[in-house]
Parts: C-alpha cells; sequence; structure tokens
C-alpha cells in the first residue's frame, strides 16, 4: 500500500490503494523502451495506439540499442549504463535487501493489475545532472528491418 503525503508537512493524507510511481535518487537521466512479449493479446495493444512494431529478433535490437547508445553524446552526458529486464507484477512485495539494492528493481516491478502487459524494458542511463538533460532520445539503429517489422 502507497500513501498520500502532504507536500510541505510530509503527514499522511490518505492511504492510496492504486498504481504508485516510484523514483529512484540518482539524480541521472534513464531512458526507458518498453515493448511486450510475443504472447500479449493483440487487441491489448490496440490501446496503445497504431504505431506497433513487432520484434522478431530482440537480441538484434538490444545490441543495436547498445551500439547506438555507447558513444552517444547526450548534451555532454557519458552512458552510464544499458540494460533489458522483464517486468514482473507484484510491485510492493517484500525483496531480499540485495535485490532491493538492484538499480533494475526501480524498473522492472508493476502492480499485478497491469499483468495483461507483459511488458518488457530496455533502460539506458547516463551521467549528467537530470535537471539539464532531454526529455527523450533520438537514436540512429543499424536496419531496423533487420530486427522488427509492422504488426
Amino acid at each position: 500500500m502507497a500513501v498520500d503525503l502532504d507536500g510541505d508537512t510530509l503527514r499522511m493524507l490518505a492511504p492510496v490503494d492504486d498504481y504508485f510511481n516510484y523514483s529512484g535518487d540518482w539524480g541521472n537521466p534513464f531512458y526507458v523502451l518498453c515493448g511486450s512479449l510475443p504472447t500479449v493479446d493483440r487487441t491489448h495493444l490496440a490501446s496503445f495506439g497504431n504505431a506497433v512494431v513487432e520484434v522478431f529478433d530482440a537480441r538484434c535490437m538490444f545490441d543495436s540499442i547498445d551500439r547506438a547508445t555507447q558513444e552517444l553524446q547526450v548534451r555532454g552526458y557519458g552512458r552510464r549504463c544499458l540494460f533489458g529486464l522483464r517486468i514482473a507484477y507484484d510491485k510492493g512485495g517484500i525483496r531480499s535487501s540485495e535485490e532491493a539494492q538492484r538499480m533494475e528493481s526501480s524498473f522492472g516491478f508493476k502492480p499485478a493489475k497491469f499483468a495483461t502487459d507483459q511488458e518488457v524494458r530496455i533502460v539506458v542511463g547516463f551521467n549528467g545532472p537530470l535537471s539539464t538533460s532531454p526529455t527523450h532520445l533520438t537514436l540512429q539503429l543499424e536496419d531496423p528491418r533487420s530486427f522488427c517489422r509492422r504488426a
């Protein structure tokens, strides 16, 4: 369960029994590409819009993103990390201290009610202050047809 706090006094206003958006305290910019597993219901995907592509070679796509972000300078920021993960739908569950300390923990969990998304994510992080970072990344990927097509 999450709680709604008053921003000035930090007093609890009310419990919140809904999606809770957690953010970490690294202070660095992170960019997240979200997708779904091939087993996701296609009618469910329609709710996200009409720009749906099928990724038939996820490893090739990840490698292409890796190459595109290795040398990418985002206003002088160097790449800090790149990782892919499958979302676990048990947000709020109890975890070991080692798992809770992993950076992926902030990106890898959602409440069970979102399980129909069958989501996977690729996360890229950069060194540098969040306050001056771009709101989005535009990557030039090598030959996207080698790993994806319009669905």
